[in-house]
């Protein structure tokens, strides 16, 4: 049975890459996607719950979800006395397909997020609190 609302984004390469709630919401990926990937088949198509659950995708619960963004990375490396940082732009996405997260091990630890600036706020927050993982809601002045 279908649930009314419920949608599946694919892209012919890549194949299903998020759900969404809403039809506008699903248009609106499909037209960013496009923008990011011309020339790649990108379309999306009503789901069950079950299905998105069974293909664990992102979902996008908003039109805020569908813009554009660069996902950064910040990595923290302790050497001896020594806090090494590596910032880099990781890729161009949907802001709903960020992994806003931090994982790694004390001393060594990864960030991923939509901005640089809370990728190493998240980084920074990780370095001492792993192997918990964090939100970026849970990173205060974010």
């Amino acid at each position: 049975m279908l649930f009314k609302g419920m949608y599946l984004i694919h892209m012919r390469d890549e194949g299903p890459v998020a759900g969404a709630y809403k039809a506008r919401v699903a248009e609106a990926a499909v037209a960013s996607l496009r923008t990011l990937y011309p020339g790649q088949k990108i379309w999306y198509g009503p789901c069950s719950s079950a299905r998105l659950t069974d293909l664990d995708t992102e979902m996008l619960s908003g039109l805020g979800d569908t813009e554009i963004v660069t996902a950064w990375r910040v990595s923290l490396r302790r050497e001896n006395d020594d806090l090494r940082e590596f910032v880099y732009e990781n890729r161009r996405t949907l802001r709903g397909l960020v992994r806003v997260t931090v994982w790694g091990q004390p001393g060594d630890v990864m960030a991923e997020a939509h901005s640089e600036a809370a990728a190493r706020a998240l980084a920074y927050h990780g370095l001492g609190d792993l192997p918990q993982r964090f939100a970026l809601a849970d990173v205060s002045g974010v």
